[in-house]
């Protein structure tokens, strides 16, 4: 600013005679230079549904509070135009997602002029910090029967966040040794086994673990004893009827089966053949079909005789009990 000097005119003294004069640049008033805060910032994927940024532009030293508008930078994303009022601003980031999990770093630089202030870019490195969210896996256990299921199917979840931020990435779930992976698409994962064969009838334990990177969710492994069950399949036992006449055939043959399951797996294995007194052990079993040939026909007189089949040692897989015939 310029200065001019004059004589105030109510002045009377007629001895002197003061000269109007200018003065150049003899007031300077320059801007004052402020300095912003911020307020750390700490959240949880997913537990909150916003991040709120607020700080302060501190007032001068004779306590004028600064009124305008700054822009904030939060890593890449721009915020601009945010009213200070009294020295002070608070804002929203409404969506979380808008941020992987990480630390970030916050510029604060004015927006426009202001004649009498400005607002010192600043630079808070890591101010803001989101944390990932730690999250479980739950499963629906599975019983299936050997023979009567031809899948094992494990359906599971992996739990939404608060806010309803859904996991999508990949699990990877052990049965028993088998290990298989599945995509989980907004917290819903489906494993199937497609041939249960792999799997004898047993309990088995299950484990559900993180199978990739994500940003944002880590899942704590999940492990649980004895949650799918593989039962045995009983199964039926049926022979076909034999009439033999005695000079009309030298070899007595009893053929039989043992039920197919449901989705056609087949039973092996042995069986113990008594017709009378008379025993067989250890017939084998392919396929379903047993046969036991006599090759004597004089091992037995005329008459019908009492057939009992019985399983000759443990399947794992499929039981029965003894089968009874008569009037064989």
């Amino acid at each position: 600013y310029n200065v001019t000097v004059a004589k105030d005119i109510a002045d009377t003294n007629v001895n002197y005679t003061v000269s109007e004069k200018t003065l150049t640049d003899k007031v300077n008033v320059t801007q004052a230079v402020l300095t912003p805060t911020f307020n750390n910032v700490t959240v949880t994927y997913g537990e909150q549904e916003n991040i709120t940024v607020s700080g302060t532009v501190p007032k001068t030293r004779f306590g004028v509070l600064f009124n305008g508008s700054v822009d904030i930078k939060i890593g890449d994303s721009l915020y601009e135009n945010v009213d200070v009022k009294n020295g002070e601003f608070s804002f929203n980031v409404t969506n979380i997602t808008e941020f992987a999990a990480d630390k970030y770093t916050v510029v604060i630089t004015q927006n426009g002029e202001n004649r009498n202030y400005t607002v010192r870019e600043t630079k808070f490195t890591n101010n803001v910090t989101i944390n990932k969210k730690t999250v479980t896996a739950t499963f629906a256990g599975a019983t299936v029967t050997y023979g009567v299921n031809n899948t094992i199917d494990i359906t599971g979840t992996v739990s939404n966040a608060t806010y309803g931020v859904k996991y999508n990435g990949k699990v990877k779930v052990t049965i028993g040794t088998q290990t298989y992976y599945a995509d989980v698409n907004d917290g819903q994962f489906t494993v199937t086994v497609g041939n249960i064969e792999k799997f004898a009838a047993n309990k088995y334990n299950i484990a559900v673990e993180q199978d990739d990177s994500n940003a944002n969710y880590t899942i704590t492994k999940l492990e649980t004893q004895n949650n799918v069950t593989v039962n045995a399949a009983t199964v039926v036992v049926g022979i076909n009827n034999v009439t033999v006449t005695y000079g009309g055939q030298n070899t007595l043959n009893i053929t039989g089966t043992i039920s197919n399951t449901t989705y056609g797996v087949k039973y092996n294995g042995t069986v113990d053949v008594q017709i009378g007194t008379h025993n067989y052990y250890g017939i084998a079993v392919n396929g379903g079909k047993f046969q036991v040939v006599v090759d004597d026909i004089g091992e037995f007189g005329k008459g019908t005789y009492h057939v009992t089949v019985s399983q000759n040692a443990t399947n794992t897989n499929y039981t029965f009990t003894g089968a009874e015939f008569n009037n064989v």
